[in-house]
């Protein structure tokens, strides 16, 4: 499975809510139509909240879509955006929290470009959770 080069394992989540953020650029990890791990969360946790903020526009050659999720619910936590959407400045939210956003021990939260591959651009992706 590929990975986010700022990819990292996280493991110090105490009990107070914490913020992660990691960095999508496509001039570092590309932009294939792939699943891209972004975080692994070491302790089972609950996210409370997660969005991208578009650092740079996001183009593509066709119609690509970047959403975030976990293994087997790629768009589970911010669903399936349009590269149109991703222009610089634009914070995309994510769904409301459910079952879905509670997470296991070693739970891989993914990055998923589909459709066409994205050509360009920078997003911040900022992840809020709890340790279970």
């Amino acid at each position: 499975m590929a990975s986010l080069a700022k990819y990292r394992e996280h493991s110090s989540l105490g009990g107070d809510k914490e913020i992660i953020e990691i960095v999508y650029d496509f001039a570092v990890d590309d932009g294939a139509v792939a699943a891209l791990d972004v975080l692994k969360l070491k302790q089972a946790s609950i996210i409370t909240s997660c969005y991208f903020v578009v650092q740079t526009t996001c183009t593509s050659g066709g119609s690509a879509t970047v959403s975030l999720g976990k293994s087997g619910d790629a768009a589970g936590l911010i669903a399936a955006t349009a590269v149109a959407s991703l222009t610089a400045g634009a914070v995309i939210y994510g769904s409301a929290p459910d079952a879905s956003n509670t997470m296991a021990a070693d739970a891989i939260i993914q990055m998923d470009t589909a459709v066409a591959a994205l050509t360009a651009g920078k997003i911040k992706i900022v992840i809020e959770c709890l340790k279970q």
